[in-house]
């Protein structure tokens, strides 16, 4: 039964663990504009998520003083700041760093540090007055920087790039798909509609045709998986009245994204039709 609020009144809801609203609404655009919203809208309902806000300690946590700049890194959420003497560059890190070493190199103000498992590094370009942020797989040269970045798939795709160091700029020089363990890892087949997914997102159709029916995947060519499900960023299982479903969620802007759902149907675990509603 819905709930009806009219002008001036008004309801105290709090979140779940998770960050979600207990209910369903129908909204209009107006709500998606508070920034502690995320709307993700779907055919017949919006689905609210809530982005409590930061707040911004203060408190110190590591600096240190070169001879013409100090760099520090105070938090929490982290923030790196470089302070010359007629100017001030900062940048809002991730928030769940550790281990945070400062160093100057040639170009270059850099902060290493870990984010989870993987390697989190934020160089400053002195003469571009400019911030990069690399996280994955990180290796600093003297005039080259490679990043391996972990796409967090089912099979472990990863994304290669190599970035050169100039004395005005940052340069991508080459950036390629791989696979971080150099082939697919093998997922277990209860997954297989997950990483079927993952694997058109990344582009890999011939991995994605192979958790298809062999009957279901002769139908199919490269132009029909991006004809038929488009650019998508999230993936959301939905179980429907027994069936299986997964949301494709697409970012609109800041704080709305768009979901379309598909019905999935199996044979022996491999995906044997994919529907759409």
């Amino acid at each position: 039964m819905p709930l009806v609020l009219n002008n001036g009144e008004y309801v105290k809801i709090f979140p779940l663990e998770n960050g979600k609203l207990p209910f369903c609404f129908v909204v209009d655009n107006k709500i998606l504009q508070n920034n502690y919203l995320n709307g993700i809208e779907f055919e017949k309902y919006t689905i609210l998520e809530v982005q409590a806000p930061q707040i911004f300690s203060g408190e110190f946590f590591k600096t240190k003083t070169f001879n013409d700049y100090t760099a520090s890194v105070l938090g929490k959420p982290f923030k790196f700041n470089i302070d010359f003497k007629d100017n001030h560059f900062s940048f809002n890190c991730k928030k769940d760093l550790k281990d945070i070493n400062i160093f100057d190199q040639k170009n270059l103000i850099v902060i290493e540090s870990f984010s989870g498992a993987q390697d989190y590094v934020v160089c400053f370009h002195k003469k571009a007055e400019k911030f990069f942020e690399f996280c994955g797989n990180v290796d600093i040269k003297d005039t080259k920087i490679v990043e391996v970045k972990d796409k967090n798939t089912q099979a472990r795709h990863g994304q290669l790039n190599e970035y050169a160091i100039e004395t005005d700029k940052i340069e991508l020089l080459a950036s390629e798909p791989i696979y971080l363990n150099k082939m697919p890892q093998i997922v277990p087949p209860f997954l297989f509609h997950i990483a079927f997914f993952e694997a058109v997102r990344e582009n890999d159709f011939e991995l994605a045709k192979s958790y298809l029916t062999p009957e279901f995947s002769e139908k199919l060519k490269t132009a029909h998986f991006k004809e038929f499900f488009g650019e998508f960023e999230q993936i959301k299982p939905i179980m429907e009245n027994g069936e299986h479903k997964i949301a494709l969620i697409k970012k609109i802007n800041t704080n709305c994204q768009k979901a379309k759902v598909f019905t999935l149907k199996f044979v022996d675990n491999f995906i044997s039709d994919i529907l759409t509603e």
